[in-house]
């Protein structure tokens, strides 16, 4: 579907009956996608095991597939990402996998499935269109990004005023911010565990030794992190960009900085499970989630799209608007656990 070549009438209707609708009713489909549509529509159904989202999200995500897609149910299973990981393994072990599709944000749960056979090989149509950044994030054949969660830095913006605000990552441990930054723990949070790896990639452990000076509020969530500069309890964090700017379309006084030297994108990934009982209606899920559609539905619920020629996100910037990196699955697996042990070490918690 084009965008580029709407009229100011068709531009006001999309507005007014918003682009899931507009997607819907005008979905082009080559003629792979058209075999395999029919292939799914006779399974007629597909069981979608989810961690990526709120179950209010992923619901809406499977009620516009369907709309795309005619004649297929989608049922949605939300959970968290052990949960998930530890029934999809038993299910293995018994022989009755129910996932047709599953989507997570756990690398290592991607990478033991893998190892032990158990992914569905599958290279989807549509995962050429996904931005350069998120291709880095696919294992070709296995899985591929279909969630983004981006973290950046967040401020307070009652406490800190617009010529004081950080510009890049080092600007946590200027000492004017003393007492004052907030940070994850990797011993508890995943997405704080990459972010060390990343920013120890980028600068060296140096980094945290001088981040350690300026005593910052160490919480088990970067949650913790976006609670604290809401309530006005520290000034500045490291913060998942979504939900800082869900807080700031409320009215929250908060605000999100890309910093300079790159903001770390944390890519949530699905798979086919090897033994799906809906496998072709999987792979026309699995085609969805990557499509333009998809990404035009993503963007209009204030979320980020996942490829290149998606409209701008209702909220925030679009990944192509500032520097940006991925951590490589094999050096998180390599370091994680060292990573922990040098935090508790340095921080002394």
């Amino acid at each position: 579907m084009r965008v580029c070549g709407l009229t100011a009438v068709m531009a006001a209707s999309i507005l007014a009956i918003g682009w899931s609708s507009v997607a819907s009713a005008q979905v082009q489909m080559s003629d792979g996608i058209k075999k395999l549509y029919d292939a799914a529509k006779k399974e007629g159904e597909i069981t979608w095991s989810t961690s990526q989202s709120n179950a209010e999200y992923a619901e809406d995500v499977a009620k516009d597939f369907s709309k795309l897609y005619p004649g297929i149910t989608v049922n949605m299973v939300r959970t968290t990402g052990q949960v998930q990981y530890q029934r999809l393994s038993q299910e293995i072990k018994s022989n009755t996998v129910s996932s047709d599709v599953y989507s997570t944000y756990e690398e290592t749960h991607l990478v033991a499935l893998k190892k032990d056979n158990h992914i569905l090989s599958f290279k989807p149509e549509y995962a050429a269109g996904l931005s350069d950044t998120l291709k880095e994030i696919a294992e070709e054949g296995y899985w591929y990004p279909t969630a983004v969660s981006p973290i950046a830095i967040g401020i307070n913006t009652n406490l800190v005023k617009p010529d004081q605000e950080p510009k890049n990552w080092n600007d946590l441990f200027d000492p004017k911010w003393k007492g004052q930054v907030a940070i994850g723990h990797p011993g508890f949070s995943g997405s704080a565990g990459v972010w060390v790896m990343a920013l120890e990639k980028m600068y060296g452990w140096s980094y945290f030794e001088k981040l350690a000076k300026n005593d910052p509020q160490i919480g088990r969530s970067i949650i913790d992190s976006v609670n604290l500069i809401m309530s006005g309890e520290r000034k500045i964090a490291m913060v998942p960009i979504a939900t800082i700017l869900e807080h700031e379309a409320k009215g929250s006084p908060v605000k999100v900085i890309y910093p300079t030297d790159g903001t770390l994108v944390l890519g949530g990934s699905t798979l086919i499970p090897a033994k799906a009982p809906h496998p072709n209606a999987a792979r026309l899920f699995m085609e969805y989630l990557l499509s333009k559609e998809h990404s035009i539905f993503t963007a209009a619920q204030g979320r980020i799209p996942l490829r290149a020629d998606a409209p701008k996100p209702s909220l925030g910037l679009p990944l192509s608007a500032y520097k940006n990196f991925v951590l490589p699955t094999e050096h998180a697996l390599a370091n994680v656990n060292r990573i922990k042990e040098k935090f508790r070490d340095t921080f002394g918690i």
